[in-house]
């Protein structure tokens, strides 16, 4: 979203806060029946992405992450009375494809290298020597890579299907075959190190060092202030299937709450939760609310800047000034008072306190905010001010339209530039970033302390395999 308005927030909050239906509404209301103010709801954020992750970028991993030495061990028992030094290592590249969606089935060309013996005691008192043993084979296997809520990888349903080529040796002359021995001792190597329970990659400390990168503090500049929002996961959601091109869809999504911090108090990055739940959306979506406040005393003084001894032209012949301004909370209203003194040519100058309230709300046409279903109560000894106010209605809401803007287009510029910026990052696999961002503020809430904004944020991932 390109935002065209960078003007200064302090140049207009004043007049926006002036709008001219705040001083001219006919309804009714009293300014000594203070409603108590409202609290703003938490504000969040959510995101789901959808991750495609491509067959050849899948075969690439499987490759890397498959160690070349799968197993070595001295005097393993292989029943019948044998006992072998054994060494498992690959031979080349793995072939794999996905079964129904979850399993996978590998092809593994592997080599055995070793000696094989008789155990001590009987015979193998008289025969110590170990016959050589250097076979290679291509045993197929299937299992079922599941990511457990506690992070971990684990792969269920191991299965060796075929063992891929004849394991025979002569042992003192006789033919042995040692097929069935090696299909066990490869079962059981899977059920000692892959079964159930047995957590194959704790994917948590991979994952806390992305986010440390992309949790930290978003900064905001309001005026000469600084305002940090941070985000907290109370939620992370995960789903995993392979599509019928074999690559691996990745369901992704968070939850949680975004605070603001004043400068000088951010807080270091959240930790992302323990537990993983599971995921059934499909969509990418990223909404995000940034709770901006904007303090009455920043409101106040903004105000004293631009409106205190400035003069107001309503018609060739009236004049308003402002004075001694202070805004506050009126409920879910916002509340202005002020003293005024409205100057007519050949008249004495009108004076007394306005006490108006009014309701915010953004213009999505300027881009900036505004004050609609307004009202107001004039306070003043001179009943001659009530009635000169009354006459000159119309003419002040016209001179006032023209001033009653306050355009956020830097505020916004500033929260889309920082968005971007913290949610752009690499992986030694992917590049990723937001596409088709856009934001602007959804909702108002004069708060006890400040008028709290709140940013509504939405885009999508955008993925670069490499």
């Amino acid at each position: 979203m390109k935002i065209h308005i960078r003007l200064e927030c302090k140049k207009y909050l004043a007049i926006f806060l002036l709008s001219p239906v705040v001083f001219f509404s006919c309804k009714s209301f009293n300014p000594a029946a203070l409603p108590p103010p409202i609290q703003a709801p938490v504000s969040s954020f959510s995101a789901n992405v959808p991750l495609v992750v491509p067959k050849h970028l899948l075969d690439q991993i499987i490759q890397e992450q498959i160690p070349q030495i799968l197993f070595d061990q001295k005097s393993l028992d292989m029943g019948n009375g044998i006992e072998g030094d054994l060494n498992f290592s690959r031979t080349g590249d793995i072939s794999w494809k996905s079964i129904d969606g979850q399993k996978l089935q590998l092809k593994f060309p592997i080599r055995i290298q070793g000696k094989l013996g008789l155990k001590k005691g009987g015979l193998g008192s008289f025969f110590k020597s170990k016959v050589p043993i250097d076979k290679s084979f291509n045993p197929v296997l299937t299992f079922n890579p599941v990511i457990n809520s506690d992070w971990k990888l684990e792969l269920r349903e191991f299965e060796l299907l075929d063992l891929g080529g004849k394991m025979d040796l002569s042992v003192l002359g006789f033919e042995i075959d040692l097929s069935n021995i090696v299909q066990r001792e490869i079962s059981n190597i899977a059920a000692q190190n892959f079964g159930a329970g047995r957590g194959l990659l704790d994917l948590k400390p991979i994952a806390s060092t992305q986010w440390n990168k992309i949790g930290k503090p978003i900064v905001m500049n309001l005026g000469d202030e600084k305002t940090g929002f941070s985000l907290h996961p109370k939620e992370v959601r995960f789903h995993e299937f392979f599509d019928p091109n074999q690559n691996l869809n990745i369901w992704l999504g968070f939850d949680g709450e975004v605070r603001s911090h004043p400068e000088g108090v951010f807080p270091s990055v959240s930790a992302i939760p323990a537990v993983l739940s599971p995921n059934s959306r499909a969509e990418n979506t990223l909404t995000l609310s940034l709770p901006l406040t904007v303090t009455y005393e920043q409101l106040d003084r903004i105000l004293a800047e631009n409106l205190e001894g400035k003069v107001v032209r309503v018609d060739k012949k009236t004049t308003m000034e402002g004075t001694e301004i202070q805004t506050s909370a009126f409920g879910k209203l916002l509340a202005v008072k002020m003293d005024f003194i409205a100057n007519q040519e050949s008249k004495k100058p009108l004076n007394g306190k306005i006490f108006a309230v009014g309701r915010p709300f953004f213009d999505h046409d300027t881009q900036s905010l505004r004050l609609s279903d307004f009202n107001f109560k004039i306070s003043t000894t001179n009943l001659g001010a009530k009635t000169g106010i009354g006459l000159k209605k119309r003419k002040i809401i016209r001179q006032l339209e023209k001033r009653a803007v306050f355009p956020l287009g830097n505020v916004l510029e500033e929260s889309l530039n920082g968005i971007e910026d913290r949610l752009k990052f690499s992986t030694p696999y992917a590049d990723f970033k937001l596409s088709r961002l856009n934001l602007a503020p959804a909702k108002f809430y004069p708060t006890a302390s400040g008028l709290v904004i709140q940013i509504q944020i939405g885009s999508q991932l955008e993925v670069d395999w490499k």
